[in-house]
């Protein structure tokens, strides 16, 4: 299902579905974590990263292949309403109201 209109929401086997082939597409870069407290590289993988960062890495190549879907559609570390010092981590949609809030 493609973005036809701003109103029109993404249905989530197809978020599923490329969010998957992201990691795919982010897992054999081999992308390397740095430990925090000891500033020594991780052994190269999703594996070491925090969440936030494996989100952060797989939504960057969400955006490639599906630019239409989600290119300004996406928002990382969003503050829920009632509860802003948490955060969601992968909103879709707009600003003004996400369709997703994963």
């Amino acid at each position: 299902m493609e973005w036809i209109a701003e109103e029109q929401m993404l249905d989530l086997q197809t978020i599923v579905i490329d969010f998957a082939n992201a990691l795919m597409a982010v897992y054999p870069r081999r992308p390397q974590a740095i430990n925090v407290r000891s500033k020594v590289p991780f052994l190269p993988g999703i594996g070491p990263h925090t969440e936030a960062d494996t989100v952060r890495l797989i939504t960057s190549k969400l955006t490639s292949p599906h630019s239409s879907r989600y290119v300004s559609k996406i928002g990382l570390s969003i503050p829920y309403p009632d509860a802003p010092r948490r955060k969601c981590d992968l909103c879709l949609g707009s600003v003004e109201a996400w369709d997703w809030a994963i």
